[in-house]
């Protein structure tokens, strides 16, 4: 694939540019939650390509849907600043001022990962879920951050693709009622497997890997989530 070579017309503020890592304006610049991850996966395709000319501004959009709230980027961080009187997410305690953490299209990570993220936004130490495995079963813990951790408002952006750490993580957000939980249902896709690989040699060598279900994550609510996923508390379908 090559780079275009041509400069996309600015028409609006956002402008997404730097070498091997694209940065925003400090002017903030309003995003419709549907776009946000459009923005970033074009973004990152164009890191990708070493493209580091070509500006990129949102397309137009040929209707508003209203959400029941309205997002924005102020620098590196999102927040709710307007929510419409008599909205879902209103009646919910959705306030403007939150800041909206988005795990949309986040397949998960590391379990170390998961801890770190979820001790900076407990002050004391919590059970995150118990692992079942063949083996036995291991209590999950994760680390409070004491003073350190983040205390304020925030709402857990999540949709149907968010999956393993990332909606483990919004579900003990929303089981601790720590936060909201707005977007779609998640991917319902936590159960650990363990692969094998092997490799067949004749004429040509065929490689290939078995996957086999190892464990599965049961949270302090005694249920799992797979397959069932994440259900927010505040339901929005993208357009």
């Amino acid at each position: 694939m090559q780079t275009c070579q041509s400069t996309i017309s600015i028409r609006s503020s956002t402008v997404l540019t730097g070498k091997r890592g694209f940065k925003r304006r400090r002017k903030t610049s309003k995003l419709l939650g549907p776009w946000m991850m459009r923005v970033s996966e074009i973004a990152a395709l164009l890191d990708s390509l070493h493209d580091t000319h070509t500006f990129l501004v949102l397309p137009p959009r040929t209707h508003v849907h209203d959400y029941g709230f309205q997002m924005e980027m102020i620098g590196d961080r999102c927040y709710v600043v307007r929510v419409r009187a008599g909205s879902d997410a209103e009646k919910k305690g959705l306030r403007q001022g939150d800041e909206i953490l988005d795990l949309r299209g986040n397949p998960g990570g590391y379990v170390d990962t998961l801890d770190r993220l979820l001790g900076g936004l407990f002050q004391n130490d919590l059970k995150i879920c118990d692992r079942v495995g063949r083996d036995g079963t291991k209590s999950m813990s994760a680390m409070g951050r004491h003073h350190d951790a983040f205390t304020g408002r925030f709402a857990v952006l999540i949709d149907s693709e968010s999956a393993s750490a990332s909606e483990v993580l919004a579900r003990v957000v929303q089981i601790e009622r720590r936060g909201f939980i707005v977007g779609d249902r998640s991917s319902g896709s936590v159960m650990e497997a363990r692969h094998y690989p092997h490799e067949v040699s004749i004429d040509s060598r065929v490689s290939y890997a078995p996957s086999v279900t190892d464990a599965d994550l049961v949270m302090t609510d005694g249920k799992t989530l797979e397959p069932v996923g994440v259900e927010p508390d505040i339901v929005v379908f993208a357009d």
